[in-house]
C-alpha cells in the first residue's frame, strides 16, 4: 500500500536536497584570494595591446565588442584552458584593495562587461573572470544576477545620455575609487 509518511519524508528530501544545491551554487560568486598571476593549464589568447606581448599566436590590442549590451573594450588579458576550452578574461589593476571584501564596483561591472564581449567574439561564455590587484585578487562568477545589473546598468547610462539628467546616490563608500572623485563630479569632492 501507499505509504504517506514514506512519501512525505521523500518529499522533504528531495526539497532540501534542491536547497541545498541551490544555496552552494550561489556561494561564493565573489572570492576575494592573494594575488596570483598564475594560470595553470591556461594560455593567453588576446591582451591589451599595453601589454607589450610579441607573440603572433596571441591576439593584441583589438578593440572587443558586444552587440548584446553594445559595449567595447580591452581587456588586459584572456586566457584559454588548453583540454576544455574554457575561456577566462583578467584585469589587472593598479592599485591595492587592502581590507575591502569586495572588488571596486566600476572594477566589478567592467569585468562582467568582458564576459559579455569574450563570449561574443570568442564563441564560449566564460565561467568565471579574475580582477587582479596589487595586494589581492576577485574571482568572480559570471552569473545571470551580475549579467542582468550590468544589463540595467547600461540602460540606465545610456537614458541618461539623453536626458541629460541623473539623480545621484553619492557617498563617500561608493565614491572614494570613483575616476570622478575630485575632478569633473560636482557631487564628490575630497576635501
Amino acid at each position: 500500500m501507499f505509504d504517506i509518511k514514506l512519501f512525505i519524508a521523500a518529499g522533504i528530501f528531495v526539497i532540501c536536497l534542491f536547497a541545498c544545491i541551490h544555496i552552494l551554487s550561489r556561494k561564493n560568486v565573489v572570492v576575494k584570494k592573494d594575488t596570483d598571476y598564475e594560470m595553470k593549464g591556461f594560455k593567453i589568447i588576446y591582451a591589451d595591446s599595453s601589454q607589450d606581448i610579441d607573440d603572433e599566436n596571441i591576439d593584441t590590442g583589438r578593440l572587443l565588442y558586444s552587440s548584446k549590451i553594445d559595449v567595447q573594450g580591452k581587456p588586459d588579458f584572456v586566457f584559454k584552458n588548453s583540454f576544455t576550452g574554457s575561456i577566462v578574461p583578467v584585469e589587472i589593476k593598479s592599485g591595492n584593495i587592502k581590507n575591502e571584501e569586495m572588488p571596486h564596483y566600476g572594477d566589478l561591472m567592467q569585468l562582467v562587461c568582458y564576459f559579455y564581449m569574450v563570449e561574443e567574439e570568442f564563441g564560449r561564455r566564460p565561467k568565471y573572470g579574475k580582477i587582479i590587484y596589487k595586494d589581492y585578487m576577485f574571482v568572480i562568477k559570471n552569473t545571470g544576477k551580475l549579467r542582468k545589473e550590468l544589463v540595467l546598468i547600461t540602460k540606465r547610462m545610456r537614458k541618461m545620455l539623453v536626458k541629460n539628467t541623473e539623480k545621484t546616490n553619492s557617498e563617500y563608500v561608493k565614491c572614494r575609487h570613483c575616476v570622478c572623485a575630485g575632478t569633473v563630479c560636482e557631487f564628490y569632492d575630497e576635501g
